[in-house]
This record gives C-alpha cells, sequence and structure tokens, in this order.
C-alpha cells in the first residue's frame, strides 16, 4: 500500500522521541514493502525540500507567526498564544495537506504529532475520502506545551486555556478512523477528556529501539573492567535536564545513597543538555560537576557506562524510550509511576517508585546496587523484557491496524 506518514518534524530535525520513532516505523513498513511517504515541517522561508525513495521524505515550510523549535528566540505570551490559537484549526496549513495528499495518492494516511500541521489536517484527509490513523505520541492535544507540568507540578485537570485551545480539537477527532497510543496510560487519558470515544478503533502498540542490537549484551561495569573496580556502582540519567523530568528527585536520591554506602564509591552520570541557569543552580545546590554532566551521548556509548538507569519523571510522560532503550543493552531500569512508564519494565521485580519519592527511589536503588544476585536477575529480566521492542514487533501491529482501517473503508 502507499502510506502518507505526517508529523511535526523528521530526523535530522529531532526534538523528541517521535520524530525518531516515525522515522524507526517508516523504515520498517518500507522494509516490509510498502512505499512510504512522510512530510514534515520547515521554517516558512524555506522550499519545499525532497529526499530519499521509500521512504520518501518531503519538508514543508510553517504557515505560522514563527518557528517554534530551536533557536525560536524569546516570544512574549501573547505571541505564543496567538501562535497556539492559530495551530488549534490552521486554514493555512491545509492546503499544503491536499497538495501533498494529491503528489503521494495515499491509500491511508497516518498522522502523528501535528503542531504547525494542526489537527484541521484530519479534516483534509477526511474530504479526500481516505482512511486515517492518529497515532498518539504526547499530550500535545490536550495542552499546548505537551506535558501537562505547571508551577513545578504535574496538572490534575485541564486549565482554561488548555480547555479552549484543545476544542477544535476534540470537536475534529471523530474524523480519525483509528488512534493508536504508544501507552495505555496516554489512550486513557486522552479518552477521559473526551477525545477518540465515538468507537474509534483503539489499539496500544509501543515503541522500539531504532538502532543496532548489542550482541553480545555489554558488561555491567560493575562486572569489572580497566576502570571500575568491585566497590564502584554508577547510576545513569540520559534525557533533558529540567524539573519535570524528576532530576531533583534522582540527585537527592543519590545523595542519599552515598551516605548509606561509605564502602563504596557510587557515582551518577547524567547524559543531556538543559538551561544554563537550572543546570548552574543544581550545581551549586548538588555535588555535581563536570564529571557527573557528561552531555549528549549516544545511548550504545552511555549505556556500557553506567549499572542500573533512574527514569525519575515528574510530569506524565507518554511512554519514555530511554527506559526500554536501557534494557535492550541490559541495564535495569528504575522508572517513576508516571503516565506509560510504569508498563516498560517487567512486572513484578519492584522497578516502579512514587513519583518525586527521593528516600523510597535510594531505597530501591541500595537494595539493587549493593546486592550482586539481585543485580544480575534484574539484569536477566530486563534484557528478556527488551525483546517487545523490536522494531518488528511494532511494524506487525501497526501493519495490521493500516489493513483494519483500509479494509472497513473498503
Amino acid at each position: 500500500m502507499k502510506i502518507l506518514h505526517i508529523n511535526t518534524l523528521f530526523p535530522p530535525t529531532v526534538v523528541g522521541g517521535a520524530e525518531r520513532t516515525v522515522r524507526t516505523l517508516a523504515t520498517s513498513l518500507a522494509e516490509h514493502g510498502h512505499q512510504i511517504t512522510v512530510v514534515s515541517l520547515v521554517p516558512r522561508n524555506q522550499a519545499l525540500v525532497e529526499h530519499g525513495k521509500n521512504p520518501k521524505v518531503r519538508q514543508a515550510p510553517l504557515r505560522n507567526l514563527y518557528w517554534p523549535f530551536f533557536n525560536a528566540g524569546v516570544r512574549t505570551p501573547l505571541a505564543r498564544f496567538a501562535w497556539h490559537l492559530i495551530d488549534a484549526w490552521n486554514p493555512f496549513m491545509r492546503s499544503l495537506v491536499r497538495n501533498e495528499i494529491r503528489r503521494s495518492e495515499p491509500d491511508v494516511v497516518i498522522t502523528h504529532n501535528l503542531q504547525g500541521w494542526s489537527s484541521s489536517t484530519w479534516g483534509v484527509v477526511k474530504d479526500a475520502g481516505l482512511p486515517l490513523v492518529h497515532v498518539l505520541h504526547d499530550q500535545s492535544l490536550l495542552c499546548p506545551q505537551t506535558a501537562m507540568f505547571r508551577n513545578g507540578k504535574a496538572c490534575v485537570g485541564q486549565c482554561a486555556s488548555c480547555r479552549f485551545l484543545s476544542a477544535p480539537r476534540k470537536r475534529l477527532s471523530p474524523n480519525v478512523d483509528a488512534v493508536v497510543a504508544v501507552s495505555a496510560a496516554l489512550l486513557k487519558r486522552h479518552q477521559a477528556y473526551g477525545l477518540f470515544n465515538n468507537g474509534v478503533i483503539t489499539s496500544v502498540i509501543h515503541n522500539a529501539w531504532r538502532g543496532e542490537w548489542p550482541d553480545p549484551v555489554p558488561a555491567l561495569p560493575c562486572a569489572g573492567g580497566t576502570n571500575t573496580g568491585s566497590r564502584v556502582r554508577t547510576i545513569g540519567y540520559m534525557g533533558r535536564i529540567e524539573g519535570e523530568k524528576g532530576i531533583e528527585t534522582l540527585l537527592k536520591a543519590w545523595e542519599a545513597v552515598r551516605k548509606a554506602a561509605p564502602d563504596y564509591e557510587v557515582r551518577l552520570r547524567i547524559a543531556g543538555t538543559g538551561q544554563a541557569h537550572y543546570v548552574d543552580a543544581l550545581k551549586a545546590r548538588y555535588s555535581i560537576g563536570d564529571e557527573e554532566l557528561v552531555g549528549q551521548m549516544a545511548p550504545p556509548d552511555f549505556f556500557q557506562l553506567v549499572d542500573i538507569v533512574v527514569v525519575p519523571s515528574q510530569a506524565f510522560e507518554g511512554l519514555g524510550n530511554v527506559a526500554f532503550e536501557s534494557m535492550v543493552f541490559g541495564r535495569p531500569v528504575l522508572v517513576s509511576d508516571q503516565g506509560g512508564l510504569p508498563e516498560i519494565p517487567p512486572a513484578g521485580h519492584g522497578l516502579v517508585f512514587p513519583a518525586g519519592d527521593h528516600a523510597e527511589l535510594s531505597r530501591r536503588m541500595q537494595e539493587i546496587l549493593f546486592n550482586p544476585e539481585r543485580l544480575e536477575e534484574l539484569r536477566t529480566a530486563v534484557i528478556a523484557r527488551s525483546e517487545a521492542y523490536r522494531p518488528r514487533a511494532q511494524m506487525v501491529k501497526y501493519d495490521e491496524i493500516v489493513r483494519e482501517v483500509v479494509s472497513a473503508r473498503a
């Protein structure tokens, strides 16, 4: 079949996990025999760009007040609200979507993150008489900031502006024939706010590890090596360095672990970046420096440095790719109870802790780090669990959904 994917961005332009997931899925479906076209956005002063064959990638210029990604500059609250107001139902993007449908002549359209395209895209696809699948990667249909996190706390409901801006999306959502969520928690949250409750086909399909799978899985550093010994343990964190990601919960827990085990050297490695003023504040408040802050690293390189990985998010996570990526490399992962994170690690192993509870996180890290038998048990369990995150497993499920919506329209 001919399948058209529509997403805000596409690699090498990457803000979060959705762009990588779309690339993984598009590549897997192409390898399965489908003809794939992906359209994404570039700043409005750039011309339409096309590259690749299958998947074929086209990048169209955004038609809104400004480009909101990467070096977008400081915008006033009024300008940001105006941007999101236009994006709630952007008439200027509808012609671009129509043109893409004419060019690719798809049998089915799969929409992903629609910031910039706007949910008016769904109406264009519906008018063209095409089957439509929408993939939920985050909360952008419910919250312009996608995180539903404000003033250092997860939102317990939509604020007035979010309700106002999400109203057109709610009204247009019946145009969707099937919805795929990257976690059960994400699907449930959207349905709780009134989206996709109209008899639409629903499915939960976790993301997949898009890189090369290690063979063999690398040993843990604490098992021995040239630079570490049996009394050294290393905790890893990979992601954006910001409050909603729970980085301070981890830092407090790390301090407690070091005090509780003075005979061990307990290291922390943080891979990622954040706003300079926030990172500087963390350096002043906690005992972290250049040794702990390793910057951006490729997952295969980073995971070889650490014994366990912690994903301490305080905001609702659609899924949390780093959690299953760490398992691919045999690293036990402790995750907070936010969003889809608890769906990732093997059940029944005590790898989920209450968000923000640094004392409980410290207790569970000690239980794992200083118990070699427990550490090896978890390593074996996460390697087995990681098989669920093979790209082929993801592709087969999407292929089934695509065929279901196309046959339902036949």
